[in-house]
Order: structure tokens, then C-alpha cells, then sequence
């Protein structure tokens, strides 16, 4: 992934000790947090909203579901 004003150009695969190509990626996940390709440092929290509100909604739903009964 390129970041900095020439992230949109295209580069030379990198090739490791045994011959494998790395492609160029938009984006990776280091540390739990998505890092865009861009001009500036970017993040993308889509998948971390996403990863939280499914797990507020699975204890919200039990703790609902205890509190009706």
C-alpha cells in the first residue's frame, strides 16, 4: 500500500525470498484498524462500527430478553 502524494501510481511488485509476488492493496488491517491508500493518513472504522454494534445488539437482545421475563 503507497501513501503519500503518488499512492495512486501504479508500482512494481514486491517478490519475496521465495519467488511469491506481493500485490499493491487499497487498504490492509494492522491492529484492528483498517488503513486506507491516500494522499493523507487515512482510517477506515466501517468494519470496527460494524464489529461493535453487532456485539452491543447480541447483549442488549439477552439482556432484554432477561428483563421481560
Amino acid at each position: 500500500m503507497c501513501v503519500g502524494p503518488r499512492h495512486s501510481v501504479c508500482c512494481a511488485n514486491v517478490s519475496t525470498i521465495n519467488g511469491n509476488l506481493l500485490g499493491w492493496v487499497k487498504e490492509f488491517r494492522y491492529l484492528g484498524v483498517y488503513l486506507v491508500s491516500s494522499s493523507n493518513f487515512k482510517r477506515n472504522y466501517a468494519y470496527a462500527k460494524k464489529a461493535f454494534y453487532r456485539s452491543f445488539n447480541a447483549i442488549f437482545g439477552r439482556v432484554d430478553r432477561l428483563a421481560s421475563e
